[in-house]
């Protein structure tokens, strides 16, 4: 569904902004209440100043979908090397 996908995406575009303002780069997962539905951030792999994934998901009736997004470096600035929709939330149980 087109709205399940918006979602992970406005919570993705929310995790990367917790990303580059957290003091050590380090999100929780949390659920995020959203106009339109609801959508959880899973937690980020990686840490320090370099390598981290993020993914999160939603669910709009009966169809969940995905999103990822891949942080090279997080200092000086934040390089995002990939911002993609995924099949499959193992993806996020990998490292780099």
């Amino acid at each position: 569904s087109v709205q399940a996908l918006e979602l992970a995406r406005s919570c993705m575009d929310i995790a990367v902004l917790q990303v580059r303002e957290a003091p050590a780069g380090n999100i929780s997962a949390q659920t995020i209440a959203l106009t339109r539905g609801s959508c959880s951030i899973l937690a980020s792999q990686g840490g320090g100043t370099d390598f981290r994934r993020i993914c999160t998901q939603a669910t709009s009736g009966n169809v969940t979908r995905y999103m990822t997004a891949v942080f090279d470096q997080r200092f000086p600035s934040p390089k995002i090397s990939a911002y993609q929709e995924i099949l499959s939330v193992s993806v996020c149980n990998t490292t780099h």
